[in-house]
């Protein structure tokens, strides 16, 4: 398979994520509101994931004179709005638990990868939730997903 049908097949399953706000294949930068902000329960706030390749991108190996492994080094950076009141902290957390749940309960990605490998088993690596500022002067909380899925390819 190729990034674009992993990525694809990433961004379905996290659509199916209660409340999981904006969902975007790539990184976004600006201050426009709509790239950030979704309406949760008639309530404004900022909810948006950005999916891509984390610092390692795509390494290989040939497994064959025929094959070779592809190792898709994926990052899934959310941001979650800050309101202390609210205990978002612990949203941002249930959130990324959410999407861990749904990669552990899909490991092929629907059948676009053979599985996600890597330390913990393959299972993906949440960090703890930092408090950062996004376009616009927006302050929320930066919560970051890491795994790593595998493929083999024909070589032409």
């Amino acid at each position: 398979m190729t990034y674009a049908t992993q990525l694809a097949a990433i961004a379905a399953l996290g659509a199916t994520i209660t409340n999981v706000g904006r969902i975007h294949t790539h990184p976004r930068y600006g201050d426009a509101h709509d790239h950030w902000v979704t309406s949760i329960d008639g309530v404004d706030v900022i909810r948006a994931w950005e999916i891509g390749l984390d610092e390692g991108g795509i390494r290989g190996d040939r497994v064959t004179e025929a094959h070779a492994g592809h190792y898709y080094q994926w990052r899934i950076q959310g941001y979650v709005g800050l309101d202390d009141e609210a205990a978002s902290y612990t949203d941002a957390v249930t959130l990324a638990e959410a999407w861990r749940d749904i990669l552990e309960a899909n490991p092929t990605l629907s059948g676009t990868c053979l599985d996600m490998v890597g330390d913990n088993a393959g299972s993906p690596d949440i960090s703890d939730p930092v408090d950062l500022t996004i376009g616009g002067g927006f302050l929320c909380w930066g919560i970051t997903i890491r795994f790593t899925t595998y493929e083999i390819a024909s070589i032409p």
